[in-house]
């Protein structure tokens, strides 16, 4: 949390609304007294997937986050 943001929403699965990332957040939420929160809500029904990645970074570490996503989608580097 920056600024009273929550920069990063809590990921909930749509079926049956089981939190899969964000338990840490969801908690300090709580602790702060917060009775709402930001969500984002996939479905797995509808994707294929196939790996998970995280990507929120800002700044020289979004390169390392870039590479990571590219290596799950098996995205070759251009020379």
């Amino acid at each position: 949390m920056r600024r009273g943001q929550l920069l990063k929403p809590l990921v909930v699965e749509a079926s049956n609304m089981v939190l899969l990332d964000g338990a840490h957040r969801l908690r300090a939420l709580k602790m702060l007294g917060a009775y709402l929160a930001p969500v984002a809500i996939v479905n797995y029904d509808s994707v294929g997937l196939k790996g998970w990645v995280r990507l929120y970074a800002y700044g020289p570490e979004a390169l390392a986050d870039l590479r990571q996503v590219a290596e799950v989608l098996e995205v070759k580097e251009m020379s």
